[in-house]
């Protein structure tokens, strides 16, 4: 989506939703590895095994991480390749909203609060 969001946006815009696209890449490079691992080894390890080898609380931190920081900060990028019609407007504040919620958890991941975190 970040891609045909790239392509489809005028030159003018384009270092914002390029900034957006390598943003999300990133997210993808983190959390899908992360998913994999959490879908073999977690699952199949047993309680006993994965508690131990800390592999229970290992994904969760590269989920904040991937979704927090990456994803958060190319949905912001990208909410600036947004503009004219009403409905531009819309997905601009949508992206834009989507980003400072996911900085938010980050946030509250590392300050340890869970109000922010939830």
């Amino acid at each position: 989506m970040l891609a045909a969001i790239h392509t489809s946006t005028p030159a003018s815009r384009r270092l914002w939703t390029l900034l957006g696209l390598v943003f999300g890449s990133i997210w993808a490079v983190v959390c899908v590895p992360n998913y994999f691992l959490q879908l073999t080894v977690v699952r199949w390890a047993g309680d006993s095994v994965a508690s131990l080898a800390g592999l229970r609380a290992a994904p969760w931190p590269l989920n904040v991480v991937g979704w927090g920081l990456f994803l958060g900060l190319g949905a912001l990028a990208t909410s600036v390749g947004f503009y004219g019609t009403r409905w531009a407007r819309l997905a601009r504040w949508l992206f834009a909203l989507s980003g400072v919620s996911m900085l938010v958890l980050l946030l509250g991941f590392v300050m340890s609060s869970t109000v922010l975190a939830l």
